[in-house]
């Protein structure tokens, strides 16, 4: 028989603790006090176990510990609520993992971005170095072309040329004593 009456107060209380949500606003404060009653109870009964000296001194007179099928509904509300806080805390570290997640793929991206941009600006620093280098190269080579032609006409213009003890092309024949014009060197003449 007290298997019974254990059975259907764990039956009651598992039907009254499913309840709770499908009650409104009117019973909410109600169920409020009750619960408190409820977790004034659990607490008192925790204390006994663990220091029976001073549960006494705190627990009223008339106080008895909870009967075996309360403490059984008492395990079992326990064991669903610590189940949905352990889902809830899932579901939080799922998201903050997420949100870590997308945080840690955005920086890799913008790295990624990072590099590209500053090896594409390393090989257009180096194209233009080359460039530089190259035009350089060019320069030198277009001058040096140009100082031997320069030093090739020079060569050649002086050959051409008369020397350079007569350096007028006129010549006066009182002056010099009777030269006939065929003994003057002209410049372009030979």
């Amino acid at each position: 028989m007290a298997t019974d009456v254990s059975t259907a107060s764990l039956q009651d209380l598992l039907l009254s603790s499913s309840i709770v949500e499908e009650q409104g606003e009117d019973d909410d404060d109600a169920f409020l006090e009750a619960l408190q009653t409820e977790r004034l109870k659990r607490d008192l009964a925790s204390m006994v176990a663990l220091d029976p000296i001073a549960a006494r001194a705190l627990l009223p007179a008339d106080y008895s510990p909870p009967s075996e099928a309360d403490a059984a509904v008492i395990r079992i509300q326990s064991r669903w609520r610590q189940r949905r806080a352990q889902r809830e805390f899932t579901r939080l570290l799922w998201d903050k993992y997420e949100a870590d997640e997308a945080a840690r793929r955005l920086r890799e991206q913008k790295l990624v971005e990072d590099t590209l941009q500053m090896l594409d600006r390393l090989a257009l620093q180096r194209k233009m170095t080359a460039e530089a280098y190259m035009n350089k190269c060019r320069k030198n080579h277009q001058n040096r072309v140009a100082y031997s032609i320069q030093c090739v006409y020079r060569r050649y213009s002086s050959k051409k040329r008369p020397s350079t003890s007569m350096t007028s092309s006129t010549y006066l024949p009182s002056v010099s004593g009777g030269l006939d014009d065929a003994d003057v060197v002209r410049p372009g003449s030979r």
